[in-house]
């Protein structure tokens, strides 16, 4: 029955979006297209160096064990690669280096959920440089945003750390094949999911402001389109007032990185809920080291 309901609420809402653009083609090809641009000319050119690196490094550094991970969080120590790629590249591409390594037998479930809680986050390029530099008009309100983020993604994961005693899984990776190539069809195909998913979700907010159920209200778009919503914060006058608040907004990720996350970490079987679950307290801690820092 659920199954039912769920397949008949899809192709309602499937065919309302059909007939909504079809009322207005031009409008709503344009929303296609400002993401399109938006994943072509800024997105694309930052996230691809990064995407194929991390892979590469993921495959020919699989056993990076300086980090304690297993003392501080519960899972192995094999798995500092990915948090130190996470810490450069941010997300979604923390949860592909977290499949990946599940994929290969360098970790279970339960390790997975753990990394996940705390190794989403954004990358400081886009933090620092976008949001602090070009939407803030402040470097230095950056690196706060910055500092607000790693030290709550930490101890996020202090929230969701599990004891397990299978932290030393089999290894059934294969390395056999070229991974140079592996490395580049990999990226390549991760960013094209990254990109559709971009535009989707452009599209998605433009039609719930065609409907009125949205307006321009930044920190609302924030929440479903984390770039179109803080490219909005240039017209505020006192932006340290709300730097809190956009610490929270960064560490949450808005719905559409939350759908490429959840598409890249699918193969672990981490369900909705608890990703939100994670995302939901990372955002909390965010906002109260911001603001401490601010007193500072």
């Amino acid at each position: 029955m659920k199954r039912f309901i769920k397949s008949s609420a899809l192709i309602f809402v499937s065919f309302l979006v059909l007939i909504i653009i079809l009322k207005e083609p031009i409008t709503f090809s344009q929303s296609i297209k400002n993401g399109f641009m938006l994943f072509l000319l800024n997105y694309a050119p930052s996230c691809f160096p990064f995407l194929f690196i991390s892979k590469l490094l993921s495959m020919s550094i699989r056993n990076f064990n300086l980090l304690p991970l297993n003392k501080v969080y519960g899972v192995s120590n094999k798995a500092g690669t990915i948090v130190l790629l996470s810490l450069i590249s941010g997300y979604p591409n923390n949860a592909k280096l977290i499949s990946d390594l599940y994929t290969c037998g360098q970790i279970n479930k339960n390790q997975a959920k753990t990394l996940l809680s705390f190794t989403s986050i954004s990358s400081p390029i886009f933090v620092v440089y976008t949001v602090g530099y070009a939407y803030l008009d402040s470097i230095h309100l950056g690196y706060i945003l910055f500092i607000s983020i790693v030290f709550a993604s930490l101890i996020n994961g202090l929230i969701y750390r599990r004891k397990d005693d299978n932290i030393y899984c089999i290894d059934t990776s294969n390395q056999s094949g070229n991974i140079l190539l592996e490395s580049m069809k990999d990226s390549v195909l991760s960013l094209l999911i990254i990109g559709g998913y971009i535009c989707l979700f452009y599209l998605i907010v433009d039609i719930l402001i065609y409907l009125r159920i949205l307006n321009d209200n930044p920190f609302i778009l924030s929440l479903i389109e984390l770039t179109r919503g803080l490219s909005l914060l240039k017209d505020y006058n006192d932006k340290t007032k709300i730097l809190p608040i956009v610490a929270g907004l960064i560490s949450f990720g808005g719905l559409s990185i939350g759908a490429q996350s959840l598409a890249f970490i699918h193969p672990t079987g981490i369900k909705l809920g608890f990703y939100l679950l994670t995302k939901l307290t990372q955002s909390i801690i965010s906002i109260i080291i911001c603001y401490l820092l601010l007193l500072i």
